[in-house]
């Protein structure tokens, strides 16, 4: 978002549907805060970067799963992030993981 040729920041707390919605290649920087579960649509994530923009999603290292259904949903979050096409993705062993990605111009 620019205003009067000087860049601004804008920052947005909501579920990803909401915060998303028409919001096509707005996006410099993506945070996804939550589960693996609750992820839901990648491709609405993406869909909503700029080209070279980043999406990092945090609690992303294998051992960061605590049960059975969230082993599931971050296995399947984590294969969709690598095989995406239009993403560059570095694995980041930290904390509780993360996983880094820019989107391909």
């Amino acid at each position: 978002m620019r205003t009067s040729g000087r860049p601004t920041s804008e920052s947005k707390t909501a579920d990803s549907k909401t915060a998303l919605a028409d919001r096509l290649s707005t996006f410099d920087l993506i945070l996804a805060d939550a589960s693996a579960s609750s992820v839901d649509d990648v491709d609405a994530v993406v869909d909503a970067l700029r080209s070279g923009g980043m999406l990092i999603f945090d609690q992303t290292a294998v051992s960061a799963a605590v049960n059975g259904l969230e082993d599931i949903s971050l296995a399947e979050l984590r294969k969709t992030i690598f095989d995406h096409n239009e993403l560059v993705v570095a694995d980041i062993d930290w904390s509780s993981g993360l996983l880094i990605a820019t989107k391909r111009p």
